[in-house]
C-alpha cells in the first residue's frame, strides 16, 4: 500500500479542507504520486483563521501574558487569529464576538482573492448559531464553491473552547 504523511499546518477545519480536497482529486482519477504532490503543495497554500470565546488556553500555552489575558477579557477584545506555515499569529482583534468574526470574514475573504472556486470550512465547538452567522457573513462578502461546517470533536475542542471558530480556504 502506498502511504503520504501530510502536515496540513492547520487545526480541525483545515484538516477536513484538505481531505476534501484529496477526495476531490482522487475523484479525478490522477495518480497516487500526483495527489500526494498536489495535497502537500495545497497544505502551504491553505489558510486558517480563527476567534475564540476565551483566551484562557491562549494563556495556559504561554502564548498570551495573564496581563494581556486580564485585559483583553475585562475589556471584552476578542483577537482575530491565524495560521503561517502552522504557526499561531494574531491578525487583528475587536470588541465583542460578532466584531472579532466580522473582521476575520473581512481578512480571510480579501487574502483569498477570487472566492469562486474556493471551499471555506467552518468548524464550531458546541455553537452552531455562530457557525450560520459566520456563514452568512462570508456569503455577504464573496461567492464560494462550496461552505462546509462541521462540528470540532477532540483535542480541537480543548484548544478552541466552547464557542470558538475555525475557518480554513
Amino acid at each position: 500500500k502506498k502511504i503520504a504523511v501530510i502536515d496540513s499546518l492547520s487545526a480541525s477545519s483545515g484538516e477536513l479542507d484538505q481531505a476534501l480536497y484529496i477526495r476531490d482529486l482522487c475523484e479525478q482519477g490522477l495518480d497516487f504520486e500526483t495527489v500526494a504532490e498536489m495535497a502537500e503543495a495545497y497544505s502551504h497554500r491553505m489558510k486558517t483563521y480563527f476567534v475564540l470565546e476565551t483566551l484562557d488556553t491562549l494563556r495556559k500555552n504561554g502564548r498570551l501574558s495573564g496581563l494581556q489575558a486580564f485585559f483583553a477579557t475585562a475589556l471584552n477584545i476578542k483577537p482575530v487569529m491565524g495560521a503561517e506555515e502552522g504557526v499561531i499569529i494574531k491578525l487583528d482583534q475587536a470588541r465583542g464576538i460578532n466584531k472579532a468574526l466580522q473582521r476575520m470574514c473581512d481578512i480571510a475573504v480579501k487574502e483569498a482573492g477570487d472566492t469562486s472556486g474556493k471551499r471555506v470550512v467552518i468548524c464550531h465547538v458546541n455553537h452552531q448559531e455562530r457557525a450560520l452567522y459566520v456563514k452568512a457573513e462570508l456569503e455577504k462578502r464573496a461567492s464560494f464553491k462550496e461552505i462546509v461546517i462541521t462540528q470540532a470533536a477532540g483535542v480541537a475542542t480543548v484548544y478552541a473552547n466552547d464557542g470558538g471558530i475555525i475557518l480554513a480556504m
